[in-house]
C-alpha cells in the first residue's frame, strides 16, 4: 500500500471515529471506538499498513534504549491504538462537560502532589514528550487550578523563522523565566517539558545508547526559588483512561555542595525518571521524540546504559 494511500485511508478511519463519539455522545462513544481500534491494531497486515512507518520507528528506538518490559507486538499495537485515539481523547477532553471529562482522568501520586503544593513555594511540574502531555491541562482546569506559564506554548504561536531565532528565542525565554519564577514564588505550577533537547547550558549523558543533552534551565529555576519538582507522565490504560502519574519529588544535593553537583542531581534525578518511560512504555512516546533520540550521537560510556 503506497504511503499516499495509507494516508487516506487513516483519515477516513479518523473521521468515521469522530462520528461515533459525536453519535456516541463522549465517553460511550470513545469506548466503541476503542473497540474499532483494538480489532484493527490487533491484525498485524492491518496494523503494518495503517501505520508501517511509526511502528517501525518503535521498534528501532525500543531496541536503543533496551526496553524489555513489554513483548514487541504488544508494544506495537499500544503504540498504535494511541496513535490512532490520541485526537479523539484531544477532541474530548477539550468539550465544556465536566461530567464527560472528569471520570476520563485517574491519579496516582496525589499524595506527592499535595505535600508539593502544602510547602507553599510552588511546584515545577517536569513532563516529557509523551503523546497525550498536553491534556495534563485540561485536568488541572477541571480541579479550578491555573495551569501555570509554558515556554512551548509561546513557540507554538510563532512562526517558524521567529521560532527558531537564538536571539528571539534568548529574549522570550528570559521574560518567560521572569514570569515563571513570578509564578512560582506566588505558590503556583509552572511546566517544563525536561526531556527538550535546545537549551544554552546542557549537561550531556551517556544514556538509553546515545549521548544524551538534557537541560538544565529548570534545575537552576527550582535552585533560585525553592520550587517543588515533581516529574509527571500522562499515559492510556487499557481501559481508555488518562492515567496521571505523579512521580516522587526530586531532591537537591545540600546546600553545602558546588552548585553544578546540585543542579546535576537534579538534571539525573529527572533522566531517571525518563528512563523509566522508555524501558517499560515507549509506546506511549512521540513517534518525533523517538526520532530525535535515535539522531544522536552513540553513547561512549558505560554510565546510565
Amino acid at each position: 500500500m503506497s504511503s499516499r494511500l495509507a494516508l487516506l485511508l487513516r483519515a477516513v478511519l479518523l473521521r468515521l471515529l469522530r462520528l461515533t463519539i459525536a453519535v456516541g455522545r463522549g465517553r460511550a462513544g470513545l469506548q466503541w471506538c476503542g473497540v474499532v481500534v483494538r480489532w484493527l491494531v490487533a491484525n498485524p497486515w492491518l496494523r503494518q499498513r495503517l501505520l508501517g512507518q511509526e511502528l517501525a520507528l518503535l521498534h528501532r528506538f525500543a531496541v536503543v534504549v533496551g526496553t524489555t518490559a513489554i513483548a514487541p507486538a504488544e508494544a506495537e499495537q499500544r503504540h498504535a491504538q494511541l496513535l490512532l485515539l490520541q485526537p479523539l481523547l484531544y477532541r474530548l477532553v477539550e468539550q465544556p462537560s465536566r461530567a464527560e471529562v472528569e471520570p476520563l482522568f485517574e491519579l496516582v501520586g496525589e499524595a506527592q502532589l499535595q505535600a508539593a503544593l502544602g510547602r507553599g513555594q510552588g511546584v515545577l511540574l517536569l513532563h516529557s514528550h509523551l503523546l497525550l502531555v498536553r491534556t495534563f491541562w485540561f485536568w488541572l482546569r477541571w480541579q479550578h487550578a491555573d495551569p501555570g506559564p509554558t515556554l512551548w506554548g509561546w513557540s507554538k504561536t510563532r512562526p517558524a523563522v521567529e521560532r527558531d531565532d537564538p536571539a528571539v528565542r534568548t529574549v522570550a525565554g528570559a521574560a518567560e523565566l521572569a514570569t515563571a519564577r513570578e509564578q512560582l514564588l506566588a505558590g503556583g505550577f509552572v511546566h517544563v517539558l525536561a526531556d527538550g533537547y535546545k537549551g544554552q547550558h546542557p549537561l550531556t549523558l551517556s544514556y538509553c545508547g546515545r549521548e544524551r543533552p538534557f537541560q538544565t534551565g529548570f534545575a537552576e529555576l527550582a535552585l533560585l526559588t525553592g520550587a517543588a519538582i515533581l516529574p509527571v507522565a500522562v499515559t492510556l490504560t487499557p481501559q481508555l483512561r488518562l492515567r496521571i502519574q505523579i512521580g516522587p519529588a526530586l531532591t537537591p544535593a545540600p546546600s553545602s555542595q558546588p552548585h553544578a553537583v546540585r543542579v546535576a542531581q537534579l538534571v539525573e534525578g529527572y533522566a531517571d525518571w525518563l528512563q523509566r518511560i522508555y524501558r517499560t512504555q515507549p509506546y506511549e512516546m512521540a513517534p518525533y521524540h523517538m526520532r530525535r533520540h535515535l539522531e544522536l550521537p552513540h553513547a561512549v560510556a558505560a554510565v546510565r546504559q
